[in-house]
């Protein structure tokens, strides 16, 4: 589980396996003259003793130990909605990004810390699958925002989970309604005559996500799904 409170210092007493699923993207019917969603994305973790720690980009399947840190940066270059949740183990949704639904778009250029300054999310003791889903879209995801202000306005846990499969079931809806032959372009960011991406040693701290981030374009939806097992 992921604490979702804001912590500078933090003890993660477990090991986890990472696996990023495949990345879906829609486009315009003649695959021409539509909206583009244009940005840079980091899902970074500071692994390793706390005297050597190394900041990895978690894009693909790795190991994550006791100590381990995550935190995630946004910086649109196109007007559009990014959406971040958190399943944990126990089915219990949280709204990372954006901070409020509302219909202004974060201008371009402007680059969001999740959670903010120099504060990362912590992994406690509990074990089981946990879920980031990553959505992007020109437009306003009405529908997935209504569920899940539906989702925090119940009390009872069988609602509660009835709620969560729902919002589920609508992003793989979302999927799907979207999911052409065309795959969203994913890049590292280049700086001078090498690149940004993959590892990279701590020079200083907090270190810098941008030195794993991605540039990820897409039409008009992007989604992606990265799954935590506990072990």
């Amino acid at each position: 589980m992921v604490h979702c409170k804001y912590i500078t210092v933090m003890t993660v007493i477990l090991a986890t396996m990472v696996t990023a699923a495949q990345p879906v993207c829609a486009y315009g019917q003649n695959g021409q003259d539509a909206p583009v969603v244009h940005f840079v994305w980091a899902f970074g973790a500071l692994v390793g003793p706390p005297d050597s720690r190394k900041l990895i980009a978690v894009d693909r399947d790795l190991a994550l130990h006791s100590g381990d840190r995550l935190k995630f940066m946004v910086s649109q270059k196109t007007p559009c909605f990014v959406y971040l949740f958190h399943l944990s183990g126990k089915k219990e949704l949280t709204l990372l990004y954006p901070p409020e639904f509302n219909d202004d778009a974060v201008q371009p250029g402007v680059v969001v810390l999740v959670p903010p300054d120099d504060r990362w999310f912590a992994l406690d003791e509990e074990t089981g699958t946990e879920k980031f889903y990553l959505l992007a879209c020109h437009r306003r995801l009405s529908q997935l925002e209504d569920r899940y202000l539906h989702y925090l306005s119940v009390d009872k846990d069988a609602d509660r989970q009835a709620a969560v499969e729902d919002i589920v079931e609508t992003i793989k809806g979302l999927r799907r309604q979207h999911l052409r032959n065309t795959a969203p372009v994913e890049r590292p960011i280049h700086l001078g005559g090498g690149f940004r991406g993959g590892e990279e040693p701590i020079r200083s701290f907090p270190p810098d996500l941008s030195a794993i981030a991605v540039e990820i374009s897409a039409s008009t939806f992007y989604s992606r799904t990265f799954t935590i097992d506990h072990r």
